[in-house]
């Protein structure tokens, strides 16, 4: 398994959060149900 730093994950949590938060908003509106199952990100390739 590859070392990540703190701060490469903390960076894609702030790019990524608004982008989640709109698809959760938009399919609630909808009256679909939307899950997270996964804590891997992918990094050079390889999954962490």
């Amino acid at each position: 398994m590859s070392s990540v730093d703190h701060d490469v994950i903390q960076r894609w949590v702030y790019k990524f959060t608004l982008l989640v938060e709109s698809e959760m908003k938009r399919r609630r509106e909808n009256g679909e149900s939307w899950r997270s199952e996964g804590t891997y990100i992918n990094v050079k390739g390889v999954w962490c």
